[in-house]
């Protein structure tokens, strides 16, 4: 746990505008190599598609931010679908007061 935990502070230890996938993506491979970690095959995939997209547009834009283009999206996401926002709730409050 202390591994995965310098490995994420690590990787988003900076400013929310400066986190990349490919800083946390070679962080965890580091850790792979190190740990007998398995990752789901669908997770790899999503994975790997969000590492191409960054890729390709940071190729077009060195200055491009994937979060910050997506979080838009997200927080729709997040606050429109009630299953979606019961589980913010409980994520941002720890507990749903009844």
């Amino acid at each position: 746990a202390a591994a995965i935990e310098d490995m994420w502070g690590e990787a988003v230890g900076g400013e929310f505008h400066d986190f990349n996938f490919r800083t946390v993506t070679a962080q965890f491979s580091k850790l792979a190599y190190r740990y007998p970690i398995r990752v789901p095959e669908r997770f790899a995939l999503v994975i790997r598609t969000l590492l191409t997209q960054e890729g390709i547009c940071l190729t077009l834009d060195p200055d491009f931010k994937l979060l910050a283009v997506a979080y838009p999206y997200v927080a729709k996401r997040l606050l429109r679908d009630p299953l979606y926002c019961n589980r913010l709730k409980q994520v941002l409050l720890k507990s749903v007061p009844e």
